[in-house]
């Protein structure tokens, strides 16, 4: 973890009240909600609300609900509304009832805003790089859950919770999440990734497609030599083992040590 986004997660975490209503306006939401036709009584714990302690208690060192209600408590307060009680239940039963379609909605639409204040001063020598990365998530014991995303074979029945892979795409730009796709623990991450193709615009690479075949090639050995270029730091006294003599290999053994070689082909 970046020392920037460290700092940002502490702010966030040792902020009183609830953080997210500057990040995630109140007004985004409600679009959010009115473009999907949903409906909820005025509550307490409405959705905008709900929403917010829960981003708020997710990024927290303290993930209780009962941390969670104590920011809503410091948020009202703040709003000079009246104080409700300190009981979690409320709490969690507003949480369960946030709508998955509003979830995904918030998703897409933050990462698109964010994509629109972009300049060509935060690209990366024109190109709008994107990170395909993968993680775990757990997610509560029940039978649903089991059956969908099946816990790992080394946890005993009964002992453990769901674990389901998660692939997403990242803008190296705004370090936005701009797509996500989910399954099972033992999907491997060249299937994974596959999921996310969909989410790549066509010919993302700009011009790419116009070029000539000769111009591929030409740039596929630049971006050959970019790769090699000082993918291993340089040790000082360090022999390169496959330079010495071994049994017969299906390709050429390496008869210089490989910085002369990665030197060799840059040069090339």
């Amino acid at each position: 973890m970046t020392l920037r986004v460290q700092i940002l997660k502490d702010k966030l975490s040792q902020s009183l009240g609830l953080p997210f209503q500057e990040l995630l306006p109140e007004s985004a939401i409600k679009q959010a909600i009115s473009e999907l036709k949903i409906k909820y009584k005025k509550r307490l714990f409405d959705p905008i609300i709900t929403l917010w302690a829960f981003l708020s208690q997710v990024l927290d060192t303290d993930k209780s609900c009962h941390n969670a209600v104590s920011k809503i408590i410091a948020h009202l307060a703040e709003e000079e509304v009246e104080i409700p009680s300190s009981d979690t239940s409320g709490y969690c039963q507003a949480r369960a009832r946030l709508p998955e379609k509003l979830l995904e909605k918030l998703f897409n639409s933050s990462a698109k805003n964010l994509e629109e204040q972009m300049t060509e001063d935060h690209l990366w020598y024109g190109r709008n790089i994107k990170v395909i990365d993968g993680s775990t998530v757990s997610m509560p014991d029940t039978v649903e859950n089991q059956k969908e995303y099946p816990q790992p074979s080394s946890q005993k029945p009964g002992c453990g919770f769901p674990i389901a892979k998660i692939g997403v795409i990242f803008s190296l730009v705004t370090g936005a999440a701009v797509a996500l796709c989910i399954d099972v623990l033992n999907t491997h991450d060249i299937k994974l990734a596959r999921k996310l193709y969909s989410f790549l615009k066509p010919n993302f690479i700009d011009k790419l497609e116009a070029v000539t075949l000769q111009k591929r090639r030409r740039i596929y050995r630049t971006l050959l030599k970019v790769i090699v270029h000082k993918p291993v730091p340089d040790r000082p006294a360090r022999t390169e083992p496959r330079a010495r003599k071994r049994r017969p290999k299906a390709y050429p053994s390496m008869t210089k040590p490989r910085h002369e070689l990665r030197k060799q082909l840059q040069t090339a």
